[in-house]
């Protein structure tokens, strides 16, 4: 569907590393870092059935740096005559001087905001209208897609309300609605700022700290069951852990 990011994949040993069928259509994919590792040459790293008419691939097209190394550069059917039995050149559409998408170094992958371009318009107001784009399309897909275009119109107010249509389709969706603002809180309840992750390390290395000291002196006290300043040293070891938790 118009939205789709594919980005950051390492595709492995496959058969068909990303396999559209005829009906698919997935938007604009620029530079988004895919590899593509795969020593068996007789297989595809990318096929689109969704060919005929050829202008389809502009739908979903694969926007590569050819700069880049080779494990970028997707192998894809250039021979209809030949299985899979499609012509999908002129789907990789050859860019340079961008660079690709990468996840931060030892931070998570965080979703980047859908991205749509201007030629999905006509996509995006058939989402909106409820209207089916193929019959191939299931209630499911048609759902999906209804719930990725409210998300991205509720961030781009500019977009929402250059069409009646965006307008009318974000008022009458009070599901989606409660569905975003469901997102949004769970999102805040688990995003945390990066001096409040600072010090919470920081706690957990101390409470560490005092945990293999009490572990230590245990062990002592096991030793040495006279030892009275060992029983004090525990103990005083476990009111610190108590108040670092409260």
């Amino acid at each position: 569907m118009p939205g789709t990011q594919l980005k950051g994949n390492s595709l492995i040993n496959h058969y068909e590393g990303l396999h559209l069928n005829n009906v698919a259509i997935i938007g604009l994919q620029t530079h988004l870092g895919n590899k593509w590792y795969n020593p068996d040459t007789s297989k595809f790293d990318a096929v689109n059935l969704n060919w005929k008419p050829t202008i389809n691939l502009s739908n979903s097209l694969l926007t590569i740096d050819p700069n880049l190394s080779q494990i970028y550069q997707p192998k894809i059917p250039t021979d209809s005559m030949l299985p899979p039995y499609v012509y999908n050149s002129g789907w990789v559409n050859p860019q340079s001087g961008s660079s690709t998408f990468q996840c931060p170094v030892g931070g998570p992958c965080m979703d980047a905001n859908i991205v749509y371009e201007p030629g999905d318009a006509w996509l995006l107001q058939m989402i909106a209208h409820d209207s089916v784009l193929t019959s191939e399309y299931i209630e499911e897909s048609q759902e999906i897609a209804q719930q990725y275009l409210y998300d991205y119109l509720m961030v781009d107010s500019a977009l929402r309300n250059s069409n009646s249509t965006y307008q009318n389709f974000v008022s009458s969706q009070t599901a989606l609605n409660n569905l975003y603002q469901a997102c949004l809180r769970l999102s805040e309840c688990t995003s945390i700022e990066d001096s409040s992750a600072v010090l919470l390390m920081t706690l957990d290395s101390i409470l560490n700290k005092f945990s293999d000291s009490i572990h230590y002196y245990n062990q002592a006290y096991l030793l040495h069951n006279d030892n009275s300043s060992l029983i004090k040293l525990r103990t005083c070891m476990c009111k610190l852990i108590i108040t670092s938790h409260n």
